[in-house]
């Protein structure tokens, strides 16, 4: 356990079983800023409770992977199973926000540190508190299968995390007049026509196609 500039941190070793059998890597731990933990004496017992799961009597070595090797047996095993509609959201989801920003990051590596700058990156793409919620939803339920499954990895608890006001204001994407005009100048029929409804009635996409 040491000092490095205004956090505490600690490292141990654990046993993590991988793609080529069991190994055993060093982990780094912040157990708190100063402000935190201001004395060494409560950094020892955080320390503690980070140590207490592998030197149980019932520790076991867990699998390790990233976010992009698990989610690949995550969506054959459980989301083919999920309801269209639900599915849909959840591959929007992947797409848009947990497959590009974390699939190289390992699971054990999505602590409390690494899920509020996701958050901070979500909300910057101007989207609302209540999609970043739903994100976190997502995420969330990745996280307890992986951990149901003998992964390592931290799940998410929202009031450890600092959310986006509620009367945070965001502007939905939007095509400018110059856009549109472009759209229905090389859109052929009957594409042109909807198109045309969607913009003089404002209509989202589903209300058209009955969704």
């Amino acid at each position: 356990m040491y000092f490095d500039g205004d956090k505490w941190k600690g490292r141990y070793r654990e046993d993590v079983i991988t793609a080529t059998g069991t190994q055993r890597v060093r982990r780094e731990v912040i157990l708190g800023t100063r402000s935190e933990v201001p004395t060494k004496r409560l950094a020892e017992r955080r320390m503690e409770v980070v140590l207490a799961r592998i030197n149980g009597f019932d520790y076991r070595p867990g699998w390790v992977a990233t976010f992009g090797e698990f989610l690949e047996r995550w969506k054959t095993e459980i989301l083919t199973k999920q309801q269209p509609s639900s599915a849909r959201a959840v591959k929007s989801h992947l797409r848009c926000y947990i497959t590009p920003q974390l699939g190289k990051l390992r699971l054990e590596q999505f602590g409390v540190e690494n899920q509020q700058a996701f958050v901070s990156r979500v909300f910057e793409k101007g989207v609302s508190r209540k999609t970043v919620l739903n994100v976190l939803g997502t995420l969330s339920s990745i996280l307890s299968t992986a951990r149901d499954w003998g992964y390592n990895c931290e799940q998410i608890n929202v009031n450890k995390l600092r959310l986006p006001p509620r009367s945070a204001r965001y502007e939905a994407p939007h095509f400018t007049i110059d856009q549109l005009n472009k759209i229905l100048a090389i859109a052929e029929e009957p594409w042109r026509t909807l198109f045309c409804i969607l913009t003089m009635e404002g209509l989202r996409a589903g209300e058209v196609l009955g969704l």
